[in-house]
């Protein structure tokens, strides 16, 4: 069973216990050559170790804690090769195998057993093939749920080692690695693939120790990069010395995208680099790019179009660069009726408004001028969302022309007026020609809403709350009169009756609801709905213990509405992603920001209380 410290993507942070062993998650088996003396290991470690079967055609298996043990045993047949219709094969109390793609069978077992531990059996076998084995591993762990830990055999190289966590898998071991050391494979994951006759002067022994410290050398890094949310990239840097690599993340990405985007949180920091084609596909750029065409909606008062280049500082209108032309259109009359469009690999096109929004605040790529067919493509199809979605009556781009004339068929030069001059968008002419174009399309007044400036400011952060939540939640949170007030940067929604709806902060750039706006919104409030269980006091945080059901569409850092028979009791943040709230036994699933009145102060569902036998599934 898997206790969660944190989790990254589908790879668990924590720990995992089987009979009397405690194992540090993500983990990793050792396996050393017959004869060998143990292996000195680090604290959550275990070995892998091969006994004689009790029986023919069986195999055994133990696995070594210290003074603990958990001895496995199960038939070796044609179907750990080829897939088979057979149920789970009981190994040990609260283990059991399974072979893939799972029978019916199998997935009514798995769905309705309490397991610590599932060992995909054929695992290896799945491996030749990439994309089976993504497919296999999503719905091995789809089926099985949060709460099993899931070994594969035989199929971690130090290098595989990240990829492999990612995929959502827990458990690995080194017994490949002997195989491959066997062969007079390098495996470091630092210098692999390089002709070096590893073997040479060294005992069996000394190798294998010499191999056990290049998969702890690893392991160790895995656990550094998941903990701070990256694991993403270290996958990408280990791709290269072995294509098969980059074949399952291809799928992974591919049909595997769903599955990832589930486990992907909407909240992120510090700045990321998007280095690789591959980067440019992560799940948290595919859903930005998704929810612009979706759910995102330009203010209705945005009468002007202005494209303009992206830049390395973020969020963009903090850069020197936007900075100067935003001095240079000062004087422009209706200024607040011109919406930026920030042109960029890999959203597309980034308003104004959504800037802070993750990943647009913290990506960071190579730039060279120029784009492929993809990155033309993402840009296209934003700027043609824009142009039907929005109300604007012209068009500004201040792009350098020669870099963007694969643009001009949707923006043709002979009616929509290219500002820059010389290929520099901040210099003098370019500058002074944009503010003339501006200018010109201005010249004949430019409507805007009733109520004036605030009314603009209304309009663009309901456009936010339309991206984050979709929508029907976000038009109501804004009905009826709703009031602002705050800075820039802070703003609080109120209602005409002074109660406080909502806040927003730029530097997360989310709407955080209040109880009362989340009364307001609750109709609408499909995806941000967890069900607290019947009897559960929320005295503070809320715990898996606590919860009875919750919306499958929300994601870690999204903003949770905590209800109970139709009643709001308080507000939150996810701590992990909706699918599990149901299924995991134990551990935080929701901050608590605000409770309903009447509701306790101190204390909370405690982590380490189980769950109740008969715990309902997540909602569908």
């Amino acid at each position: 069973m898997r206790s969660l410290l944190r989790s990254d993507g589908a790879a668990f942070v924590g720990e995992g216990t089987v009979g009397g062993l405690r194992l540090a998650l993500p983990g990793l088996l050792f396996a050393s050559p017959r004869g060998s003396p143990p292996l000195e290991l680090p604290p959550g470690a275990a070995r892998l170790e091969e006994r004689d079967p009790s029986g023919g055609m069986r195999r055994a298996l133990r696995l070594a804690q210290g003074t603990e043990a958990l001895d496995l045993q199960f038939a070796v047949a044609t179907p750990e090769v080829a897939g088979g219709e057979e149920a789970l094969l009981e190994m040990a109390p609260r283990v059991v195998g399974a072979r893939t793609p799972l029978s019916a069978s199998a997935q009514a077992q798995l769905r309705q057993g309490a397991y610590d531990l599932v060992v995909w059996l054929n695992a290896r076998a799945a491996w030749t093939d990439s994309e089976r084995f993504v497919r296999e591993a999503i719905e091995l762990r789809e089926v099985a749920g949060p709460a099993p830990m899931i070994w594969a055999p035989r199929v971690a190289t130090p290098g595989r080692l990240s990829e492999l966590y990612a995929l959502g898998l827990d458990l690995l071991d080194s017994t490949e690695g002997l195989f491959a050391m066997a062969d007079g494979a390098f495996l470091s994951a630092d210098a692999e693939g390089l002709e070096e006759a590893v073997g040479e002067g060294r005992t069996l022994v000394e190798r294998g120790k010499a191999l056990a410290g290049d998969y702890l050398s690893e392991l160790a890094l895995v656990r550094r990069y998941a903990r701070a949310g990256r694991l993403r990239e270290l996958v990408e840097a280990r791709l290269v010395p072995e294509p098969k690599r980059g074949e399952v993340l291809r799928y992974f990405d591919g049909i595997g995208g769903p599955f990832q985007e589930a486990h992907t949180p909407i909240v992120g920091s510090g700045t990321r680099p998007y280095t690789t084609k591959e980067a440019l596909r992560r799940p948290e750029v595919e859903r930005f790019r998704r929810r612009l065409l979706t759910r995102y909606r330009p203010p209705p008062s945005k009468r002007t179009l202005l494209l303009v280049p992206c830049s390395m500082t973020k969020p963009y209108a903090n850069s020197p660069s936007h900075r100067r032309i935003a001095h240079a259109i000062e004087g422009v009359p209706g200024g607040m009726g011109i919406h930026w469009g920030s042109v960029t690999s890999p959203l597309g096109i980034v308003p104004r408004e959504l800037e802070s929004f993750y990943p647009a605040r913290n990506y960071d790529i190579p730039v060279t001028g120029s784009w492929d067919e993809d990155e033309r493509g993402w840009v296209r199809e934003a700027l043609g969302h824009l142009q039907r979605s929005g109300s604007y009556e012209h068009t500004v781009v201040h792009l350098p022309r020669e870099e963007y004339r694969w643009l001009e068929d949707l923006l043709p030069p002979e009616k929509v007026p290219w500002t820059v001059e010389g290929g520099s968008t901040t210099s003098g002419a370019s500058l002074a020609h944009l503010a003339s174009a501006l200018h010109a399309a201005h010249a004949s007044g430019v409507r805007g809403p009733p109520g004036g400036p605030l009314a603009r400011v209304r309009e663009e952060l309901r456009s936010i709350a339309q991206f984050q939540f979709g929508a029907p939640m976000a038009d109501r949170l804004f009905e009826d009169g709703v009031r602002l007030m705050g800075r820039p940067w802070f703003q609080h929604l109120f209602s005409p009756a002074k109660e406080d709806l909502a806040t927003w902060r730029e530097e997360v750039g989310l709407w955080r609801l209040t109880v009362p706006g989340a009364r307001k919104v609750l109709a609408e409030a499909r995806g941000s709905r967890v069900q607290v269980r019947p009897g559960v006091e929320l005295r503070g945080d809320l715990f898996a213990p606590g919860v009875l059901e919750a919306d499958p569409e929300l994601r870690i850092g999204d903003d949770v509405i905590l209800v109970r028979n139709g009643e709001v009791l308080g507000v939150g943040e996810a701590r992990v992603p909706g699918p599990w709230m149901g299924r995991l036994p134990r551990g935080l699933v929701v901050k608590v920001r605000h409770r309903a009145h009447g509701e306790g102060r101190a204390g909370a569902t405690d982590a380490s209380e189980p769950a109740p036998a008969d715990a309902p599934r997540t909602a569908g």
